[in-house]
């Protein structure tokens, strides 16, 4: 005798299959044999549905077996049932095949300035949000190191550990000067730029700065310190209104391409013997599907760069930068 009192108040999916085919076929061993499954199953699922639900659904007194008022009302509406069910699990399925990741990307101001809004354009076909943070290297190492970004684009070469490192493009760094200096004249030295011109710095604070202090240095040139800014926003102007000269990068001379009329822009004295370069990399974790996208895009984006604004900007720059290419060039570091 079935109980009252049902156990479960939800209506089990196989068991609700079965006996769609027991009412369909009037026998339990029919039913079993249309489902591939033993008789002594479907027996089993119909009494344990029937005793979930508190309710006889089948009537076993007649034969071919037949259906209780309970057991109509389930026919009518167990194949809308299932079909729901079926349709959620696609709905479902679709939603997880197609969904975006989510991405926090953070990037060099420089690089944010220039191939920045073309990486973005494209990166937004692949993540569903995506949020972009610009900055100076030693800050955006640090947002990266306490996982407050997952990908950055910098100066730095050394990945924290268990991150990954790529390098997207290398630039040479480039000297410049007021256009109103340059007059015409031979290319200034920078010994005699420091010693007659103030140097509008890049801060230290900045890895930019660093290294421009390490080109300095390694050239034996120890020039006064009176301009000293962060960025390319505050460098290139100064240099533009005739406050002083600089060294700094194609990246960053794309960065403030409206000062240019105002510039003389020319190849640093003895190039090459210092390592007078940047690269910057792609650093993240490892297992990022979003990884190797992203330095592909960049590294195409920074091809484009090159060929267009800084080949006309300074065509000798553009012959010497290098895109590294696809994900072959990759590595890590742990």
């Amino acid at each position: 005798m079935v109980k009252t009192e049902p156990h479960d108040p939800m209506i089990d999916p196989q068991g609700l299959v079965m006996f769609l085919a027991v009412a369909e076929t009037g026998s339990m061993t029919l039913a079993a044999r249309r489902l591939g499954l033993t008789q002594s199953a479907v027996s089993q699922a119909m009494a344990r549905l029937e005793s979930s639900l508190g309710m006889a659904l089948l009537n076993r007194a007649c034969r071919p077996l037949g259906v209780t008022p309970a057991g109509t009302a389930l026919l009518e509406g167990g194949q809308e049932y299932l079909a729901a069910g079926n349709r959620l699990s696609d709905t479902v399925r679709r939603a997880a095949e197609t969904e975006a990741p989510a991405m926090r990307l953070g990037l060099v101001d420089s690089f944010a300035a220039t191939v920045g809004p073309a990486l973005i354009r494209q990166l937004r076909r692949h993540a569903e949000r995506i949020s972009v943070w610009s900055g100076i290297t030693p800050n955006l190492m640090s947002d990266l190191a306490e996982r407050r970004l997952d990908m950055i684009i910098s100066t730095e070469t050394r990945a924290p550990s268990g991150m990954r490192c790529r390098p997207i493009v290398t630039e040479p760094f480039v000297l410049i000067v007021p256009a109103q200096l340059a007059g015409g004249a031979a290319k200034p030295r920078l010994s005699d730029l420091a010693n007659n011109h103030p140097l509008v710095r890049y801060s230290i604070r900045s890895h930019i700065g660093v290294q421009a202090e390490a080109i300095l240095t390694a050239r034996g040139i120890d020039a006064p310190r009176s301009l000293e800014f962060d960025g390319s926003d505050a460098v290139l102007p100064m240099v533009a209104a005739g406050l002083g000269w600089a060294i700094t990068t194609p990246l960053c001379l794309v960065h403030g391409r409206g000062f240019a009329k105002h510039l003389a822009i020319l190849p640093l004295d003895g190039e090459g013997q210092d390592g007078a370069a940047r690269t910057l990399h792609l650093i993240g974790k490892p297992a990022d599907p979003l990884f190797d996208l992203t330095a592909d895009h960049a590294c195409a984006i920074s091809d484009e760069m090159i060929a267009g604004p800084v080949k006309v900007m300074a065509p000798f720059a553009a012959e010497r930068m290098v895109v590294h290419g696809k994900a072959a060039n990759s590595n890590s570091t742990t």
